[in-house]
């Protein structure tokens, strides 16, 4: 069977969306902490009790009973525990047990712990790239997409909500990554700097969990 020009270019496109938001993102692991005897750690003085709908703890993409999320990108992707090392509940644990004050205990009912990735610009960047390279093929060459072209942009929202020594909070934390250079075949937890970056978010999220357990961190 021969396959037109015209549909080569289709598959290629069709290639980079799905590289990018589809299946792959259900294998992505990202390290959170280096040493593994440390994310191993499960400290005394931190109590999460986990209330977290179990759907809600896997990776998924664009769930239907999230419309609102998905609606504001194209390109959406809840990264579940299993993505992470050690779990991203564990690692909050470990971040908040260093930020409370000495001999003090802090209990967490945890009813949400989403960490979600809004992807249309890498999403677009991939597919203009598949678009190129079959152009190529044939002999005409297309423009690559740029970041101003692309709605939403990319960027990755960390937000936590529950009750932290009974007080009630929801944190939100944020980064875009726009400007990291992310392979077409990666993912972006996959690259260190990305990494960094989501570690960084973690701290801000657990300071502000901290304070609100405990006001007297907010203190001069």
């Amino acid at each position: 069977m021969r396959i037109s020009r015209a549909t080569y270019v289709v598959s290629s496109t069709t290639l980079g969306v799905f590289l990018l938001s589809g299946f792959g993102v259900f294998g992505v692991r990202a390290t959170l902490e280096e040493d593994p005897s440390a994310a191993a750690v499960d400290p005394a003085n931190v109590i999460i009790e986990d209330r977290r709908n179990p759907q809600l703890a896997k990776t998924r993409v664009r769930p239907r009973d999230e419309v609102e999320e998905a609606e504001k990108s194209k390109c959406t992707r809840w990264y579940g525990d299993a993505t992470f090392a050690p779990t991203k509940v564990r690692y909050l644990e470990q971040l908040l047990a260093v930020r409370i004050p000495p001999e003090a205990i802090l209990q967490i009912q945890l009813e949400r712990l989403d960490t979600v990735e809004h992807c249309d610009e890498t999403s677009a960047r991939t597919v203009a790239a598949g678009q190129t390279a079959a152009l190529a093929g044939i002999g005409v060459y297309g423009a690559r997409i740029t970041p101003k072209e692309v709605p939403g942009g990319d960027n990755f929202v960390i937000r936590v909500r529950g009750t932290a020594n009974g007080k009630a909070f929801e944190v939100i934390r944020a980064f875009v990554y726009n400007d990291i250079p992310v392979s077409s075949v990666d993912f972006p937890p996959e690259n260190a700097e990305f990494r960094e970056r989501l570690r960084l978010a973690f701290a801000a999220a657990a300071d502000e969990i901290a304070k609100i357990a405990f006001p007297s961190l907010s203190q001069p």
